[in-house]
């Protein structure tokens, strides 16, 4: 089943309609966290009109087509739509669709990703293996392993989570895991939980050869972008909006050269993002490109929310204007599946591979 534009379109303004009821329905109010209730009322309607596809037919879902650069282009733009309605609902489905790629996977949105070890990612070894070059298998095996616990963030809802585990002779295979407690955590993504999970509680689900695992991880970070890109447009839109009925000195703040530069600022570091996003394809090229890049993107996307912050004056840090949750937001997301230490160590091994 292939992807045509008209499809692309077609699709991309149905999740625009639907994400805009919901803005009014569920998420008006950015000083109130959404309830888990609502918030698994939202994900509903979304399943509902097969954004997330549990089904075992093809359709329009979230990664489903990834294979072709129409497909993959429709799952990010989709995902940077959500996001801009909230945040953690995208991040929500995004995981949910990854999870439905391993084969064994349960039909059922209430199952997790977690896609890190108990400390990082194995300090550039995970490279090393998606390669198959010289792999030290005791670091994976330690940070990927059974036995240590690992924390990611879940609806909670959330009963399982799918972790990778590194074995010595398998590679790395997922294990499906009761989520044993569930915490806040408060640093962004308000509506998500620490849930705690020990691999050896669960039971052996599927391996992945390493071509199979870096493609998952890719989609994962892509995603990560695309949803990070989502918040810095809600945050630019509020910015740019407050800054056109804003007086001050005589005129409208947003005819000040310096508001102007920092509107500026943020457009283009949407265009950086956007330009990214719109060529990637899942394929070692891309992979690469990804790797060297994503901390430079990311670190724009975080001065391009505190330059919506900075347009706002004092009431950006007010909780019922919405910006300062998208600050957060967008900053918890750069930590996730990888600090920017991470990726250096990840970079730098490919590189030298």
């Amino acid at each position: 089943m292939q992807v045509s534009s008209e499809d692309h379109h077609l699709v991309a303004a149905s999740i625009q309609r639907i994400c805009h009821d919901l803005s009014i329905s569920h998420f008006a109010r950015p000083e109130v966290v959404c309830n888990s209730e609502a918030f698994t009322q939202a994900l509903s309607v979304l399943i509902e009109q097969g954004v997330l596809n549990l089904t075992n037919e093809p359709g329009y879902g979230l990664w489903e087509h990834a294979d072709s650069t129409e497909g993959l282009a429709l799952t990010l733009s989709s995902l940077r739509t959500l996001a801009s309605t909230h945040a953690a609902l995208a991040l929500s489905l995004h995981r949910a669709a990854l999870a439905r790629q391993l084969p064994g996977c349960p039909s059922s949105p209430h199952i997790g990703l977690c896609l890190h070890g108990h400390h990082g990612l194995g300090r550039g070894e995970l490279a090393r293996w998606w390669r198959q070059s010289t792999t030290n298998n005791a670091i994976l095996a330690d940070v990927f392993s059974c036995h240590r616990a690992r924390l990611a963030l879940i609806p909670a809802h959330d009963g399982h989570m799918l972790c990778p585990v590194f074995q010595h002779q398998l590679g790395i295979t997922w294990w499906i895991v009761p989520v044993t407690t569930s915490t806040d955590h408060g640093l962004g993504l308000d509506e998500l939980h620490y849930g705690r999970m020990v691999p050896e509680q669960g039971e052996l689900l599927t391996r992945q050869d390493p071509l199979q695992s870096r493609h998952l991880w890719h989609q994962e970070w892509l995603g990560l972008l695309a949803i990070q890109l989502g918040c810095i447009d809600h945050a630019g839109e509020k910015a740019a909006a407050y800054a056109g009925i804003r007086y001050q000195g005589g005129k409208l703040i947003d005819q000040h050269e310096a508001v102007q530069s920092l509107l500026t600022d943020i457009r283009g570091v949407q265009a950086d993002t956007e330009t990214f996003l719109q060529y990637q394809q899942l394929d070692e090229n891309s992979f690469r490109h990804l790797l060297l890049v994503r901390n430079r993107l990311q670190e724009g996307l975080g001065t391009a929310v505190n330059a919506a912050m900075q347009v706002m004056g004092g009431l950006g840090y007010m909780r019922d204007n919405g910006i300062e949750k998208c600050l957060r937001d967008a900053y918890q997301l750069r930590y996730q599946s990888g600090s920017p230490l991470d990726m250096q160590l990840l970079a730098a091994s490919w590189e030298r591979s």
